[in-house]
């Protein structure tokens, strides 16, 4: 019985995935559905034991905690993971990871951390052969990084930077 219901939880961690995806497409990213879908995704993947897929469901529960305005709530939950946990992780669950979390300190007036984690974010991207970049919510990983730091340089008054990040986008196509 054991198997099987882990089966079963496997099978809805995928749907619960795949409809927060869609709902945060078709609803918002603040909608209670898309909440719910990625909360419940984010329990199974943490009773499974899929660190992984736990971090990405997170990332996406704190997207949308973001996007209703709860900061200090998305913060909360994408740094419950200590630096091991990070380090043993896939690097798009990192990027996945580092992405909302800059959004949310960018968005709280911390600027200086939000850069550094858009750099850092930037040089995992920079490292990571093509075949393994995902894309976020439709966007290329890169794009959406570069857009984030380009944001975070100009309030911070570093336009040479902010330049540099907007020529780059348009190198991506």
């Amino acid at each position: 019985l054991e198997v099987q219901a882990q089966r079963h939880d496997a099978m809805e961690l995928d749907l619960a995935m795949k409809l927060g995806h869609v709902l945060m497409q078709t609803d918002g990213f603040a909608a209670e559905a898309t909440i719910a879908s990625f909360a419940r995704a984010r329990e199974l993947a943490s009773r499974l034991g899929q660190t992984d897929t736990c971090v990405v469901a997170c990332s996406a529960f704190g997207a949308s905690l973001w996007a209703g305005g709860r900061f200090d709530e998305g913060l909360a939950l994408l740094e419950q993971f200590g630096p091991e946990e990070l380090v043993a992780l896939k690097p798009m669950s990192r990027v996945f990871r580092a992405l909302v979390v800059g959004l949310i300190k960018f968005h709280m007036g911390a600027l200086e951390e939000a850069h550094g984690i858009a750099q850092a974010t930037l040089r995992e991207l920079a490292a990571m052969p093509a075949q393994d970049l995902q894309d976020v919510s439709g966007a290329d990983a890169r794009v959406v990084a570069l857009t984030q730091a380009v944001a975070v340089c100009v309030q911070l008054g570093l336009l040479e930077q902010a330049d540099d990040g907007v020529g780059r986008l348009g190198a991506l196509g």
